[in-house]
């Protein structure tokens, strides 16, 4: 408070009018009120007239100070009164202040509870051992019954394979082209090793795989040598006495069943080779063994295991057409009757082509490492179940180290997580329904309403919707949730593709007996086959004519049309499998036949006899 203030608020009543140390209680009042320069230049006024009028009514100085009483007192009083009578527009900010203020007291009070909560707050409680029980019926197959320690010793046995062959291998090469790599070289080295693959034919007939699932385990060094990562039989054995005890299903490994393909590229390569050379017998033999390879990968009951099975079946499939369109000499009926028969017969177990088990259990068994237990199935995202979910998932990469910001602002917003995210029982409702959708669009054709729709197709989507807040909003299924609409798309794909190779060996049945291919598919009804395979996209049967390159056996395809046998182009001009089998809702069909060249609906039927070219087996 200043002089020059009080002047401006009433030039008749001046500090000099009052004693000093009434005009410095004034200033000391007017100072404390914190109120706005115009405002306290008023109150001083009226402080001063105060005074005066004390003054003049005989009364001392000491008596006005100490009938004045308190001044922080008198100065909380005068702003209070003097803030009530402030202008409307600083009564609606100050009242949306204080609302904000409470807001964030709230927040952080809020903030102190949910972290005292996260950090200090119940465990989860493990009350079952998943990877025991999933274990026990493998482990009480014998030992001596097992496939997997006498594969260990059929690929030590081949020793180190030729680097051209060992490098296709590794790069998943083009399964499907029918070439095979390096030349003499390769055809040289699998002459050689004839009686080594022949106990590999042998080894796969076994009705167990055996390999349990375990902690991980180092590869075998000479066999890593070879070229082939997988821990020995003596490791395993050793690991299946010590026990898994604590051991979450998603830290396990099962790299027996993710290397199967490899042996059957293997066998496919000399089965390619027995052709060129007249043993179609061999090369069944191989196509059997393949199968076998496929079965045995379905042990794992899981979406790896079902995968790699359906994409060994494909590859059978694809080498069967292919050798029935250029000739399969050597081979015997009964040898073509039992590739047919165990191709028809797959998946051999009755199960789904694509299961899900093993992708429940391990979600089950991750709920209760995660979450909390508050009884019927529910509980809330924990500290260490956060941690767990995050230290198992790399992804086949190693993460650069977090920065010091980085590691601060993950630790801030960890005690939120149990609030935003999916609680226990929700998580495993949205889990089990995606799984039950999975499993019906395995037994579903795709030209069915159900994947036209989406709800099929795209069960799992809604994981992704929503950007980051999605994303955590849906944590931790939307880290943990397998693609499942693409695996289940390959499970039907991979379907086609094995009817397709059992309608090519009646096919190639009917020319030998009768000396001509059938003109029609009905002629191959009941004696080799028992119905003509139905379309996938329009549920009639599948389209069959003969030209003079030889049969043609086709589907409708995407765009649900027949075309003639015309096959989907790419955006290369080439044959594409891929763009013969992508689904289209029947909306978005129609709108295209009504709107033609503005859409980019692919154009062409999907070609199975002979097989389109440039399709990768182990890709699809």
């Amino acid at each position: 408070m200043t002089n020059a203030a009080v002047s401006r608020a009433d030039a008749s009543v001046r500090p000099a009018d009052v004693p000093a140390p009434l005009a410095q209680l004034v200033e000391a009042v007017c100072r404390r009120t914190r109120l706005w320069k115009s405002e306290r230049a008023e109150v001083a006024a009226e402080l001063l007239a105060h005074f005066r009028d004390g003054l003049d009514a005989g009364r001392s100085a000491e008596e006005l100070a100490e009938g004045f009483g308190d001044p922080a007192r008198a100065a909380a009083l005068i702003r209070r009164a003097k803030r009530r009578n402030r202008p409307l527009w600083w009564q609606v900010l100050h009242r949306a202040r204080l609302g904000v203020g409470v807001v964030l007291v709230l927040m952080v009070a809020s903030y102190a509870f949910l972290a005292a909560r996260y950090w200090l707050g119940p465990t989860p409680r493990v009350t079952r051992d998943y990877v025991a029980e999933w274990n026990a019926p493998i482990m009480a197959v014998p030992w001596e019954n097992r496939a997997y320690p006498r594969l260990f010793e059929v690929l030590r046995a081949l020793g180190s394979l030729p680097e051209p062959l060992r490098e296709a291998i590794k790069q998943r090469w083009d399964a499907e082209l029918g070439a095979v790599p390096g030349g003499e070289t390769v055809a040289a080295w699998f002459d050689q090793k004839q009686a080594e693959l022949e106990r590999l034919r042998s080894v796969v007939r076994a009705e167990h795989m055996g390999f349990p699932l375990l902690a991980e385990l180092p590869p075998d060094p000479g066999l890593e040598a070879l070229g082939w990562r997988l821990p020995s039989p003596e490791s395993v054995r050793a690991s299946e006495r010590s026990g898994t005890r604590g051991v979450p299903v998603i830290r396990t490994v099962m790299p027996a069943f993710t290397l199967l393909r490899e042996p059957a590229m293997l066998l496919a390569l000399d089965a390619r080779l027995a052709l060129r050379a007249g043993q179609g017998s061999r090369a069944a033999a191989d196509w059997s063994a393949m199968l076998d390879l496929a079965r045995l990968s379905r042990e794992s009951r899981t979406v790896i295991g079902d995968l790699v099975a359906l994409n060994i079946l494909s590859l059978v499939a694809w080498d069967v057409r292919a050798a029935i369109a250029g000739g399969v000499a050597g081979a015997t009926e009964s040898d073509l009757i039992r590739v047919a028969h165990t191709m028809a017969g797959f998946p051999a177990d009755r199960r789904a082509a694509m299961s899900m088990d093993g992708e429940f259990v391990a979600w089950l068994d991750t709920a209760q490492r995660v979450f909390t237990d508050e009884g019927g199935g529910d509980g809330r995202l924990t500290r260490q179940g956060y941690a767990e979910i995050l230290g198992s998932i790399s992804f086949g990469q190693t993460p650069a180290a977090p920065g010091l910001l980085e590691r601060a602002g993950v630790a801030l917003a960890a005690p939120l997580m149990p609030v935003v995210s999916l609680d226990r029982k929700e998580a495993t409702r949205r889990y089990e329904h995606a799984v039950a959708a999975m499993r019906r669009a395995v037994s579903t054709p795709l030209g069915d309403e159900a994947w036209s729709r989406g709800d099929i197709l795209h069960a799992e989507a809604a994981l992704d919707r929503g950007g980051a807040w999605g994303q955590w909003s849906q944590f931790p299924l939307s880290v943990l949730m397998p693609a499942l609409s693409s695996a289940a798309l390959r499970a039907r794909v991979a379907l086609v593709r094995r009817d397709a190779a059992v309608v090519a060996i009646a096919l190639e049945i009917h020319r030998r007996r009768h000396g001509s291919w059938p003109s029609s598919l009905d002629q191959l009804v009941p004696d080799l086959l028992p119905s003509v395979p139905l379309d996938e996209f329009d549920g009639r049967p599948l389209r069959y004519r003969l030209t003079d390159a030889g049969p043609l056996l086709y589907s409708v395809g995407s765009d649900r049309a027949d075309d003639g046998g015309v096959p989907v182009l790419d955006s290369k001009g080439d044959p594409s499998e891929h763009e013969a089998t992508r689904v289209i809702d029947r909306t978005t069909l129609e709108w295209a036949r009504a709107n033609p060249g503005q859409t980019s609906i692919p154009k062409g039927d999907w070609v199975l006899i002979p097989p389109m070219p440039g399709i990768p087996a182990a890709s699809h």
